[in-house]
């Protein structure tokens, strides 16, 4: 056992548990796996091995491997150069580092290792020899270098380290290196302490980065590339062919400097770590190679964190990180600049950021001014653009959101296209230029509202293009703006606000939109203002320059009840919305209009024109004119409308001159009193609006138009002519002396002349108009529509007298209206000697006014001195019971009335003949009642109105009494019914005893109008009470006594009245098998009041009640017969029934009526009724009750044999006449249920309702039936 372990030992484990130390003992070169050359006499190859080249060689010597060495330490120290050659030294231990050292304790030879080397534990180099320490062979592995010492060490030869991917760490000393082929190294570089140097470009690879964490990397010049540089501290020199590859961070600094310049092939970003503090400083150019690069600034305690003073360029810059970043060289890079995070501080006496600047989040200061290309677009969509009070020119801003603060410098923006974007930011503490002619713009995306302080529009004319947000202000400037013009074009709102009034003279043009100006005070338009869409609004008071023209062709101008001044308004388009505000108008012209409409109230304050120019369409003036005391010229063209400009509103405080050819209508109540002179055209108005003196030239027209009565007080001196037109009346009144040059015409409506209407040229009535009033006519006179003398066309009934100083003609199709009284009447007085004729086909129309007329009556209704030629051919009044006869004695026209007798009527209604048949026949005295109502019927304008009149006179009405008796006697009829068949639809065992029961009446029914006689509606509440019993077990008898009382309105307001009736009844119930009989006899005494409603209409009407009270009694037989079909819990029930009824009233005379009271003599009347019909109930038990729901319908004929006639007396005249009371067909429904008790003797309750229904009548009952 002893001798396994030992064997075991010695040939695998020992030699590695054990290492072995040799020492080089020749004094020249030789190869190292020869023993002989070793002292102890094994040469070392083993892991952990010790090789010592120290003192054996005495010149400079090669020791050759011979094959593959592995050892752990290599110690060398000689004056004399040693040379390591050939195969391959591996250096391995089993723990901890192997190791290479150098010293120079027997002199400081020039040492090489030349074979390759294979590393597989971390490898630590001390070279302390003041000459070069060289490795040219090729180094793999991937376990880390560490270089120290003080001295150089080069990694050499003409073969790429490429599979040596461990970690180079430079702690000291200075480590070359100097590969004609690289990479020197493969894996990353440390540089902690000594110098990193680099003799030949590409020592490194673009996959590892190098660290300086002390010490220094000294590049030489040579073209370096790998991916990260992270420079912690020490030194970076002769870098400037450095090129940082990565794509993460590509180079990472502290508070260390870069002098040379850079370059990047990747999108590595450039970090700055704040673990120092200090500032991290790039003073050599950076080129970013055409990508954009970050910059992720820490915050430290330093500002700035990380200064770049050199030129970038070629590239982008992105910065991310809370720290200061600051820019100071002359950049020339292209690319997006883009601040999310931090402070991008521009500080450089040129450029700094020559591309576009996008600003998400941070801060970007300015410290110098124009730090921006003239071509920069800067978008600030977050974070803070503070300029510092710096200068900037840029061509265009986008400010979407963060904050902009100029610092009181001014921005210029000069692009020709868009120039400013804002959205919900402000931008007010400095003045922006907009030295292009580009456009101003607001997003409306996430609402808000964009404001602005100071502009300077750079004396173009720039279109502000708002988009519409959700809040009422879209962008608001509150400062001064000036040099320049506005356009305001998008759907949106712009608002000019602030205390300081707008300096900008150019033109504002509002295409779409709303224009708000709101200025606290000053201007906010100090120029002229075009309105060609949208809108301008006034917010407050004086916005626009008091010498501006407003021009508005569309779109709407909105005062919002604020006061403006400006010198002109041409309003061709559009609207005006004033709501109230006063618009003054200083200009000449003051106002200019086409088809367009102004509303609120206006002040010519600079006595200018108002003018109308278009070719088609009306102008409304609809406010008050306030003419500033001036004598103001209304110049109207002539268009295609019948009317160019109308003028609705009061005008008031001067005079109105009238030119051009087109039509003026005043329609206002005005109050101006400088008078109106037309000197072309057409004036229109009303007698409210011309007032005063008017005069005209020949050739012009004035026309008074309205649809009102009105008096015309002021006084006419007109050249020209005169038209009266419209419905409304026009009265000229004394002693005014109305003047008309040329012709006189009334188009349409009355003209009233109770004063003078003089001057040569003619008149002329048309066929709609009306000549009337009590004064003088000057003037020849045609009338081809009415002539109506005194006062009856103005709605008054007196009477006078017109003269005419002239010809007067009725022309074919004209009328003469003229009115009467008992004692006088109206008069047309033809006077100086002219004649009055009367073409054929003329008509005369005379009226009587309400009064009390007897025969004979004649009166002279015109007079001519010169003579009367030709006769009315038609003669009418607007009476029925009127009629006359014209007499023409020679030079005037007399009228004979006549009064027709009231039977005289044609097509009256029956009834309605006989009262005139009456009236006729009593042929009542004058001063007497009957004669009253006579009179009062002449004054009825229709047969119709006259036959209703009639008819309120007579009593048929009355018919309807014994119809609506008989359905109350079938309501207590339909109670006692109920009580019976209770037994019948019951499923319970009949209680052969006596039982005592109540039962509440309810009826409503109605009559509809039938031709001329009213139909009626009644409701009808009662109760009977009742007791019986069984004389023998098939038959039951009983007795009952009830009440009804009917209310009765009659329709067409013929009046209204009652019926009480007391009841009392016999009643038997006899069945046998599936058989039942029921029977009764019921006898009542009825007691009626009646009101008859006399209603005359007309223009003396009566209205008077006659009242009356009478007394009647009734009698009826009724008899039911069922056959019964039963299951167990139904029953079908087949029946017949007929009722005979008999009705008395007694006589009866009226009250209250005066002469118009009648005398009814006494009725009978008799109605039998059949019905045949079906019937269906169930029964139901429900918790110790049973319910028994029932339906029934069936077929009634009602006959009835009398009780339609009427006898009556009128003032001892006999009036008999007759009333609707048909016989009629009606269907009847029936319907209910009972409730009984599963007790013996308990009470039962049940609920009955009957309905009839025909053309025209509707009958309805309820009954509710309680038996104990």
């Amino acid at each position: 056992m002893i001798r396994a372990w030992y064997f075991f030992c010695v040939l695998l484990i020992c030699p590695h548990l054990f290492s072995a130390q040799a020492d080089w003992n020749q004094g020249g070169g030789g190869d190292w796996n020869n023993n002989a050359n070793w002292n102890p006499t094994t040469f070392p190859n083993a892991a952990g091995d010790v090789a010592q080249l120290f003192v054996g060689i005495v010149a400079a010597s090669s020791i050759d491997l011979g094959q593959t060495i592995t050892i752990g330490t290599l110690n060398i120290d000689n004056a004399n150069n040693y040379t390591v050659q050939s195969d391959t030294l591996a250096l391995q231990v089993s723990s901890g580092n192997a190791t290479i050292n150098v010293t120079n304790a027997n002199g400081n030879g020039q040492h090489t290792i030349s074979s390759n080397i294979t590393i597989s534990n971390p490898l630590t180099i001390n070279q302390a020899s003041t000459s070069t320490f060289t490795l040219s062979g090729v180094i793999s592995g991937s376990q880390p270098i560490t270089f120290s010492g003080t001295e150089t060490l080069s990694i050499a030869g003409a073969s790429p380290n490429t599979n040596y991917t461990g970690l180079t760490t430079v702690s000291g000393g200075t480590l070359q290196l100097s590969k004609t082929v690289g990479p020197a190294i493969a894996g990353s570089a440390f540089v902690s302490g000594g110098t990193l140097e680099t003799t030949i470009a590409s020592q490194f690879v673009n996959t590892a980065g190098v660290t300086i964490g002390g010490g220094t990397l000294d590049l030489g010049g040579f073209a370096q590339t790998f991916p990260t540089l992270n420079f912690q501290s020490g030194t970076l020199s002769n870098g400037s062919g450095l090129i940082l590859v990565g794509n993460g961070t590509a180079l990472s600094m502290r508070d260390t400097t870069i002098n040379d310049p850079l370059a990047f092939s990747g999108t590595g970003a450039i970090v700055f770590d704040a673990t120092n503090g200090g500032t991290a400083t790039l003073a050599g150019a950076l080129n970013f190679g055409g990508n954009t690069h970050t910059f992720n600034i820490a915050n430290g305690a330093a500002t700035p964190d990380m200064l770049v003073s050199g030129a970038i360029g070629n590239g982008g810059v992105t910065k991310t990180g809370p720290g200061t970043l600051e820019l100071t060289g002359a950049n020339g890079y292209t690319g997006l600049t883009t601040v999310s995070q931090g402070t991008l501080n521009l500080n450089g006496a040129a450029t700094t950021v020559p591309g576009a600047l996008t600003i998400n989040g941070g801060t970007v200061f300015h410290s110098m001014p124009a730090q921006l290309a003239a071509t920069t677009v800067v978008t600030v969509n977050g974070g803070l653009w503070d300029l510092n009070g710096q200068a900037e020119t840029i061509p265009q801003l986008n400010f979407f959101g963060g904050n902009t603060s100029l610092g009181g410098a001014t921005l210029e923006l000069t692009s020709n296209g868009t120039a400013l974007v804002m959205r919900n930011t402000s931008l007010t503490d400095g003045t922006v230029l907009l030295s292009g002619t580009g456009q101003v713009v607001f997003d409306p995306t996430g609402g808000g509202t964009a404001t602005l302080s100071t502009l300077d529009l750079g004396g173009n004319t720039h279109s502000f293009n708002i988009g519409k947000g959700p809040t009422g202000t879209d962008m608001n400037i509150t400062g001064v703006i000036s040099n320049g013009g506005v356009t305001k074009i998008g759907p949106g709102t712009l608002q000019f606000s602030g205390g300081s009034a707008n300096t900008y003279g150019g033109q504002t043009t509002v295409s779409q939109g709303v224009l708000n100006l709101a200025k606290s005070s000053g201007v906010a338009i100090a120029g002229n203002a075009t309105i060609n869409g949208g809108s301008i609004s006034l917010g407050n008071p004086n916005q626009i320059d008091n010498g501006a023209t407003l021009d508005i062709n569309s779109g709407s101008f909105l005062m919002n009840g604020h006061t403006e001044t400006i010198a002109t308004l041409n309003y061709l388009g559009g609207q005006v919305l004033q709501n109230g505000g006063l618009l003054h108008l200083g200009g000449a012209p003051a106002l200019t209009m086409q088809n367009t409409i102004l509303s609120g109230p206006i002040a010519i304050i600079g006595g200018g024109d108002i003018e109308f120019v278009g070719a088609s369409g009306t102008a409304f003036i609809n406010g008050t004119v306030d003419l500033s005391g001036n004598v103001v010229t209304f110049n109207i063209a002539n268009g295609s409308a019948p009317i160019d400009m109308e003028v609705n509103g009061i005008i008031s405080n001067g005079g109105v001159t009238k030119t051009g050819l087109g039509t003026l209508s005043l329609q206002g109540a005005n109050t101006y009193s400088g008078g109106t002179d037309v000197q072309e055209g057409v004036l229109e108005g009303t007698t409210t609006s011309l007032q005063k003196t008017i005069t005209s030239s020949a050739g012009t027209t004035t026309i008074f138009d309205q649809d009102f009565n009105g008096n015309f007080n002021g006084t006419l001196t007109l050249l020209g002519s005169l038209i009266k037109d419209g419905t409304g009346i026009v009265r000229f009144n004394p002693p005014t002396i109305q003047s008309v040059g040329e012709l006189t015409t009334i188009a349409q409506g009355p003209l009233v002349v109770n004063g003078t209407l003089q001057s040569a040229g003619a008149l002329t009535v048309a066929p709609s108009g009306t000549l009337a009033g009590t004064g003088t006519v000057s003037k020849v006179t045609t009338v081809q529509g009415t002539l109506s003398n005194g006062n009856f066309s103005i709605g008054g009934s007196s009477l006078g007298a017109l003269t005419i100083d002239g010809n007067t003609t009725f022309s074919t199709g004209s009328l003469f209206l003229t009115q009467i009284s008992p004692i006088t009447n109206d008069l047309l007085s033809v006077t100086g000697g002219n004649t009055l004729t009367i073409d054929p086909g003329a008509t005369l129309e005379f009226i009587p006014l309400p009064d009390v007329y007897v025969e004979p009556l004649l009166y002279t209704l015109a007079q001519a001195p010169g003579g009367v030629i030709g006769v009315f051919d038609n003669v009418t009044d607007p009476f029925p019971l009127f009629a006359g006869q014209l007499i023409y004695p020679g030079d005037a026209i007399q009228l004979r009335l006549i009064l027709l007798p009231v039977s005289s009527l044609q097509g009256l209604n029956s009834n309605a003949e006989k009262v005139a048949n009456c009236l006729d026949a009593l042929n009542p005295t004058p001063g007497t009642d009957l004669y009253s109502v006579v009179n009062s019927l002449r004054f009825i304008s229709s047969v119709e109105s006259i036959e209703k009149a009639l008819l309120s006179m007579q009593p048929s009405a009355f018919a309807a009494l014994p119809i609506i008796k008989e359905a109350n006697t079938l309501y207590f009829k339909n109670a006692l019914y109920n009580r019976m068949d209770t037994q019948n639809r019951s499923c319970r065992p009949v209680e052969k005893e006596y039982h005592f029961w109540l039962a509440p009446i309810f009826g409503i029914s109605g009559e509809d109008n039938h031709g001329r006689e009213p139909g009626y509606d009644v409701f009808t509440p009662g109760g009977a009470l009742g007791l019986d019993g069984f004389l023998l077990p098939n038959l039951q008898l009983g007795g009952s006594i009830g009440y009804t009382h009917a209310y009765i309105n009659w329709k067409r307001n013929r009046g209204d009245g009652s019926i009480d009736t007391l009841y009392g009844s016999l009643f038997s119930y006899f069945s046998y098998d599936w058989l039942s009989v029921e029977g009764a006899w019921i006898a009542g005494y009825n007691y009626y009041s009646t009101t008859r409603n006399i209603r005359i209409g007309g223009a003396i009407p009566i209205r008077r009640n006659a009242k009356a009270h009478h007394h009647g009694f009734e009698t009826s037989l009724h008899a039911k017969g069922s056959y019964d079909v039963v299951g167990k819990y139904s029953r079908f029930s087949p029946f017949v029934s007929v009722d005979l009824l008999y009705v008395y009233e007694g006589s009866f005379s009226e009250s209250s009526a005066k002469s118009l009271n009648l005398d009814i003599s006494s009725k009978h009347s008799n109605l039998l009724q059949t019905e045949a019909g079906v019937e269906l109930s169930h029964c139901y038990n429900l918790m110790g009750r049973t319910l028994t729901p029932f339906i029934g319908t069936s077929f009634i004929w009602e006959k009835r044999f009398s009780g339609d006639k009427i006898d009556s007396r009128l003032e001892g005249c006999s009036l008999d006449v007759r009333g609707y009371s048909r016989s009629r067909i009606l269907v009847g429904t029936t319907a209910g249920f009972i409730v009984e008790w599963n007790l013996k003797s308990a009470p039962k309750a049940s609920i009955s309702y009957k309905g009839k229904y025909g053309l025209g009548y509707a009958d309805n009952s309820i009954n509710l039936e309680l038996i104990y």
